[in-house]
């Protein structure tokens, strides 16, 4: 299987933002994106695109009509498989996000509406559906949240165990105190990653010594970063061809 670079923003309000230690931080709207920050040639070096939709009316039927005018926007820019996440509360909701050319769903405080998790699993296949855990390092144990990192939820290995049980494609993991610091990968995480599922990790990769550190552990398929100003100019192209130098096994541009 491939390793991929992932990129992940947020959205709210037709704007978009990075994270730090999931404090939002205003980047600027869709024109912004390409018109000041050449947000294309970025893309070409992306393996997979994440927009958490972080919009405070999380509980209407349908998702934001901006926000969707935003996603086509990208879908039609970037050409790169985007997966949505961020209030998916309904079946509906999720048909929606496939509708708008989303290639995979982000589940995160959802996991404890099983019944939802069920439903998706099987209408769309669990390779869709991906849960994203969040969590901290308490006492030298790390422990999950819900809610944006607000609400304690388990103990980060049986959050895990959750995971599995309900059938998710692929597990997101994300370190809320390395969050856009671009201090490095937590390595405590590794000994919590089983072979019954690949994993995502993110949370302070911002340079390459970190994605061949990450990759080269054998569980992790993908690694997040968010944050644009890491990989300012070739940033990205040059992260892509140290990769390839170091032998991961990557995608080729």
């Amino acid at each position: 299987m491939k390793k991929r670079i992932i990129f992940k923003l947020y959205y709210k309000s037709d704007h978009f933002y990075l994270s730090r230690n999931f404090n939002l931080q205003k980047v600027g709207d869709y024109n912004w994106l390409f018109m000041n920050f050449n947000f294309k040639n970025i893309a070409d070096y992306i393996d997979e695109l994440v927009i958490l939709n972080v919009e405070n009316e999380k509980n209407e039927k349908t998702l934001n009509t901006k926000f969707k005018s935003n996603i086509k926007n990208l879908a039609k820019k970037t050409f790169i498989p985007i997966t949505i996440g961020g209030g998916i509360n309904s079946l509906y909701k999720v048909s929606e996000c496939f509708e708008l050319g989303a290639e995979k769903i982000i589940i995160n405080s959802g996991i404890i509406n099983t019944k939802l998790v069920n439903q998706l699993t099987k209408k769309f296949g669990s390779q869709a559906i991906i849960c994203s855990i969040d969590y901290k390092e308490i006492n030298n144990l790390l422990v999950s949240f819900l809610l944006n990192g607000n609400k304690k939820y388990l103990p980060l290995s049986n959050h895990i165990k959750l995971a599995n049980k309900l059938n998710f494609g692929e597990i997101f993991l994300n370190d809320i105190d390395r969050d856009g610091t671009g201090f490095g990968l937590n390595n405590k995480i590794y000994k919590h990653l089983d072979k019954k599922i690949p994993y995502v990790v993110g949370g302070g990769a911002a340079k390459h010594e970190h994605f061949i550190e990450g990759f080269n552990k054998k569980n992790v398929t993908g690694i997040s970063t968010g944050n644009l100003f890491n990989f300012i100019g070739d940033g990205l192209k040059n992260l892509r061809k140290q990769l390839i130098l170091s032998h991961i096994n990557i995608r080729r541009i």
